[in-house]
This record gives C-alpha cells, structure tokens and sequence, in this order.
C-alpha cells in the first residue's frame, strides 16, 4: 500500500496530523499516534511541517474551521 501524500505539497509522505486539541493551537502529532476523536486537519510532510511551524506557509486553520470540521487544502501548488 502506498503512504497517502501531504496535503499540502502533494509529493511528499504524509507523517503528521495536523489537529487542535487546544483553543486555537494546532498539535502536530506522528500519524498513528494522533488524537482519537479529534479531527485531522491535514497530513503533512515533515518539510510543510517544519515550514508551517516556522510561519512561512499560509495561515493555520483557525479555531472556527477546526471546531466545525471544514476539510480543505492549505495551499495550492501549480
């Protein structure tokens, strides 16, 4: 079975879920060993995750999206 690709770039294997667990503060947790019962925002790459981390991908999910469950990708590449 081939590993699902990021959300975010679309190359590389996904790794990590992106979930808020907290108010407002995304958790970055190994895919496997994420929260049960929280929704997974994105599966990203350890790369946009590095980057998302950083501040230099476009904005986080807030809150909102999170506690309602809106599913979408982060950034479109060409």
């Amino acid at each position: 079975m081939t590993p699902r690709a990021c959300d975010q770039c679309k190359r590389d294997p996904a790794e990590w879920a992106l979930q808020y667990i907290s108010e407002g503060k995304p958790s970055f947790t190994l895919l496997g060993s994420h929260y049960r019962g929280w929704s997974i925002k994105a599966r990203l790459c350890e790369k946009c995750k590095d980057a998302m981390q950083k501040g230099q991908m476009p904005q986080l999910p807030d809150e909102h999206d999170a506690i309602n469950g809106t599913r979408y990708v982060l950034k479109e590449y060409p």
